[in-house]
């Protein structure tokens, strides 16, 4: 038996429970009937109407993560102004003509 990597066949939640990943379900090749969070056997050793509750809440799960995320508009910078571009804007003459 290979002995299991935290983070990739594994993990633990808020509550320290161990949750097993999708990586490591496929690795072992089947169902095992127990409603795992991240089965990708779409639950089918688990049996009704729990099957049907856990492949609901998934989908479910799957719609709020492709919800899109607010983006916040920020007001772009004003521009850097130099000595220069203050004497323009006042009209004044930077160069003295040639006689």
């Amino acid at each position: 038996m290979k002995q299991l990597q935290e983070g990739i066949d594994f993990y633990f939640n808020e509550q320290g429970l161990m949750v097993l990943t999708a990586k490591y379900h496929l690795e072992r090749g089947y169902c095992c009937g127990n409603g795992c969070k991240h089965c990708p056997f779409n639950y089918e050793r688990v049996g009704e109407p729990r099957r049907s509750q856990l492949i609901a809440q998934q989908q479910q799960n799957a719609t709020e993560k492709r919800r899109p995320r607010i983006r916040l508009r920020v007001a772009p910078r004003p521009a850097k102004s130099s000595p220069l571009s203050s004497l323009r804007a006042a009209g004044t003459t930077l160069f003295r003509p040639c006689p």
